[in-house]
């Protein structure tokens, strides 16, 4: 800035951000962009303007759009410094956004080009139809399965799963080729071919169309029937282990499609007495890469615990060079106790004395905070939402949750409490004496390994 004091930054906000003055979304369909890119959904292609025009030459697009907040953040195609969330290092570059010279990441980018999604075991046998005879607008090279084909390998991929067996191999013995996998990825999308959602529509009308994609998982099969093709058809020699089809029926490795699996989780039904009763639900489990589209881009990335063997999965050839930082804060870690949100909040169906326990550790981590407070010192505590509320009697001031950035502890603005995930990037607090980290952010181990597969798949 100090170089150049003329140079223009343009700040791209997402669909739901909302002006701190009016209160008003960038996008005035937000809600409904947000279920739409929740499925996998392009949503500018989807709910903004159409990737192809029409046969009057003409695109369809969004009643809102020549006046949309959002799309006028593109209106200026210069030269400038254009700052955005990692969310968009996935997407397809705005049209009217120029490609960059320079691209610079900060801070790790991997959690959001790691997708996770999953849906019911049942969905795989369910709403088959009888017969394919469906006109669709799809490649004159992609091919439908026929309904008994479509009706028997599905029913191969459910009892693989229910069973826990190798999903290729089981294709494969019963069969099945990887080109018919194909074709059932193609397949699934029946629904949407069948009813498209396109800009011009209202929003009722996307909204019901939506519905019956997710109602029928079609965007989820579809993903599941991709990622089983890519893995039974990656290269001989790749060091990754599920079936590799060498197009005359013979197969390599061990049969086990990593990114498609069966896991089961506690889940929680409300009985006729209105309590809630737990039991274990069988869920299909699906993680993949994204594609970072920054790959022909000199790009930068600054993060001061980069993983080279994780970067390297998005952005190939990455070179790395380590700049050492003194260390300027004395760190003290509790290593006998992980202090979690049930410890110190209860949890349902607790007992008394359970009850009594959690209340006294809490009122220890408040004597803590206080002792560090003491002499005037600014603390900064950082714990979960919900302990944070508890600290601080805070509630969230609107519908959708919100919290401010950070509460007082006791009525004392020396010292401030935010949650996790709400600290990133904020530099206010770098005056603060002291910083009392409560719990642990860490993601459980089902995430972890969800995410390991993702990556190493191959």
């Amino acid at each position: 800035r100090a170089g150049a004091p003329d140079i223009k930054v343009i700040h791209i906000k997402g669909r739901g951000y909302e002006d701190p003055v009016s209160g008003d979304p960038m996008c005035f369909k937000s809600d409904v962009a947000k279920k739409v890119s929740s499925q996998g959904l392009p949503v500018q292609e989807t709910l903004c303007k159409s990737k192809e025009p029409g046969d009057d030459g003409q695109y369809q697009v969004c009643s809102h759009f020549g006046s949309c907040p959002y799309q006028k953040q593109f209106h200026d195609t210069g030269p400038a410094i254009r700052i955005m969330a990692h969310a968009y290092l996935p997407l397809n570059r705005h049209e009217g956004h120029p490609k960059p010279d320079l691209v610079i990441v900060d801070e790790r980018f991997q959690d959001t080009a790691v997708a996770v999604k999953h849906f019911q075991l049942g969905s795989i046998v369910r709403h088959r139809k009888a017969t394919v005879q469906v006109n669709i607008t799809r490649d004159p090279d992609d091919k439908l399965l026929s309904g008994s084909k479509m009706r028997g390998l599905s029913e191969t991929v459910h009892n693989a799963l229910a069973s826990r067996s190798p999903i290729a191999q089981a294709i494969t013995d019963a069969g099945y080729t990887s080109d018919e996998v194909k074709q059932a990825a193609i397949t699934e999308l029946m629904d949407m071919n069948d009813r498209p959602i396109d800009p011009s529509m209202s929003d009722d009308e996307q909204l019901n169309r939506l519905a019956v994609y997710r109602r029928n998982d079609t965007l989820s099969l579809n993903r599941m029937w991709r990622l089983i093709h890519e893995e039974m058809t990656q290269d001989n020699d790749s060091p990754a282990k599920g079936v590799r089809d060498d197009g005359v029926g013979n197969s390599i490795g061990n049969g086990q499609v990593y990114r498609v699996w069966l896991e089961s989780r506690p889940d929680y039904i409300e009985t006729d007495d209105g309590n809630w009763e737990e039991t274990i639900r069988d869920d299909v489990y699906m993680s993949w890469r994204k594609t970072v589209r920054i790959s022909d881009v000199p790009t930068l990335l600054i993060d001061a615990d980069l993983d080279v063997g994780i970067a390297g999965k998005f952005i190939p050839e990455l070179k790395t060079v380590d700049i050492p930082a003194p260390r300027n804060a004395h760190v003290v870690q509790i290593g006998d106790t992980s202090r979690s949100i049930r410890s110190l909040m209860s949890f349902y169906g607790a007992s008394d004395a359970e009850v009594k326990r959690a209340a006294n550790r809490l009122e220890d981590t408040r004597n803590m905070i206080r002792r560090e407070a003491w002499k005037g010192r600014k603390v900064l505590v950082v714990a979960p939402k919900k302990i944070r509320m508890e600290l601080t009697g805070e509630k969230p001031f609107s519908d959708n949750n919100k919290l401010p950035l950070s509460g007082s502890f006791e009525r004392n603005d020396d010292v401030q409490i935010i949650h996790f995930n709400a600290l990133r990037g904020i530099d206010r607090f770098k005056d603060f004496d002291t910083v009392v980290v409560i719990c642990r952010n860490q993601p459980p181990v089902n995430a972890v390994e969800s995410t390991a597969r993702a990556l190493w798949w191959n």
